[in-house]
C-alpha cells in the first residue's frame, strides 16, 4: 500500500470512530509548512467553534505500518491522542479575539529561526534578521502542561491591528522575557541527571528519596538513589577533567523556542562576566544552545561539526544554524 492509499484508509477509519464517540466533529487531512519549510501532512480532528485542535502527523504511522502495524491499531492511537491532546487544553482567544490587538497583546511571544531556511514564509511574515537568524513572532491560543497552540503573526495581522514592527517587537520582548526566563545549566548535570533517568526509572521516590532502597532489578540493589546519585556526579566529574572544558546548556524554563535567549538582555554579558571569557555559542536546536568558555578554537572545525550534526542527527524541523556564534565580552557584541 503506497502512502497515499494508507492516508485515504486512515482518515476513513478514525471519521467511523469519530462518528461513533463524538458529535459536530469533522476529520480532514492536510499538509502543514512547519518551521525551515519543511512540509508534513498531518490528520486533524476539528470539533465546533475550536479555536486550536491538534495536528497528528502521518509520516510516523505509515512507517510502523510498512513494518507490520495494522491500520485499525493505528487509527485507534490517532483517535486517543486526539482526546488526550484536547484534555485540559484551555483556549484563551478566540478566532475574534484575533483581530483586536489589544486582546491578544499579552499572548505575543517571539522565537529564533533560520533566515535562509524559511525565506518564503519571511515573505509575508514581520520579522527582524540577527545574523543569519531572523526573529518572528506568534500568538499563544492555547496551552495545557506540556503542549501549546500557537499561531504565527502574519504581515496582514500587523496591518489589520493598525501597529508597526517596532510596537510588536517592544510587545512580543517583554512578554518572552517574562514568561520565558532563561536557564543555564551545566552539561554534567543534565547527561548525570539522564543516566539517574535511565538507571532508576520509577523507582526514585520524589517524596522521600534518602533512604529507600532502589529496587534488586537494577545493577545498584542496596543503594539509595541519593548514592546512585553521588556514584554519577563524581563520574562526570572525571570526565569533566579528562576533557578540561565546561559545557553549559542555555534554554528557557518552558524548554521550547530556549535559543531565543541570546537575545534577552544581559544573558550573554552576565555569564561572559562569570566566567571571565568570551563565549562560544552552538546553536544545539531552535529550543538551546550551549555556551563554551571560548578556547581560542578554529571556529570553522565546530562550524562543520555543527552542520554534521543537524544534517544526520537533529529533526530538520529543530535547526536553528550551521554556524558557531561568538560573544565578545568586552565590546558586548554577538557574531560569527
Amino acid at each position: 500500500m503506497d502512502y497515499v492509499t494508507f492516508i485515504k484508509e486512515i482518515k476513513e477509519k478514525v471519521e467511523e470512530l469519530v462518528q461513533e464517540n463524538l458529535e459536530d466533529c469533522t476529520v480532514f487531512v492536510h499538509d502543514i509548512i512547519k518551521n525551515n519549510n519543511v512540509r508534513m501532512r498531518a490528520i486533524s480532528i476539528e470539533r465546533k467553534n475550536d479555536m486550536a485542535t491538534p495536528n497528528i502527523y502521518l509520516n510516523d504511522y505509515y512507517s510502523q505500518f510498512k513494518k507490520g502495524r495494522n491500520i485499525d491499531d493505528i487509527s485507534k492511537e490517532i483517535f486517543e491522542v486526539y482526546l488526550d491532546s484536547s484534555k485540559g487544553l484551555i483556549n484563551e482567544v478566540n478566532i475574534n479575539d484575533l483581530r483586536n490587538f489589544s486582546k491578544v497583546k499579552k499572548r505575543i511571544f517571539y522565537k529564533l529561526v533560520n533566515y535562509n531556511m524559511n525565506r518564503e514564509m519571511l515573505k509575508t511574515t514581520p520579522h527582524v534578521r540577527v545574523l543569519d537568524l531572523a526573529i518572528v513572532f506568534y500568538i499563544l491560543v492555547s496551552y495545557r502542561e506540556g503542549a501549546q497552540a500557537v499561531t504565527m503573526i502574519r504581515d496582514s495581522n500587523i496591518k489589520e491591528w493598525g501597529i508597526d514592527l517596532s510596537r510588536l517587537c517592544v510587545t512580543a520582548y517583554e512578554n518572552t522575557w517574562t514568561k520565558y526566563p532563561p536557564v543555564i545549566r551545566r552539561m554534567e548535570d543534565i547527561i548525570s541527571e539522564m543516566i539517574l533517568d535511565s538507571i532508576v526509572g520509577d523507582e526514585r521516590d520524589e517524596d522521600n528519596d534518602d533512604g529507600d532502597l532502589i529496587k534488586e532489578e537494577t545493577c545498584y540493589g542496596g543503594y539509595t538513589y541519593a548514592q546512585v546519585e553521588d556514584m554519577v556526579k563524581e563520574e562526570m566529574e572525571k570526565v569533566k577533567l579528562d576533557r578540561n572544558m565546561e559545557m553549559y546548556v542555555m534554554t528557557n524554563e518552558d524548554k521550547s523556542n530556549g535559543a531565543a535567549c541570546i537575545l534577552y538582555p544581559g544573558v550573554l554579558k552576565k555569564f561572559a562576566d562569570k566566567v571571565g571569557q568570551d563565549i562560544y555559542i552552538i546553536p544545539s536546536s531552535i529550543h538551546e544552545v550551549i555556551l563554551i568558555p571560548a578556547m581560542g578554537w578554529d571556529t570553522k572545525e565546530i562550524d562543520e561539526m555543527i552542520r554534521e550534526v543537524n544534517r544526520t542527527q537533529l529533526d530538520p524541523v529543530e535547526i536553528l544554524s550551521d554556524h558557531v556564534y561568538v560573544y565578545k565580552r568586552e565590546t558586548e557584541e554577538l557574531g560569527y
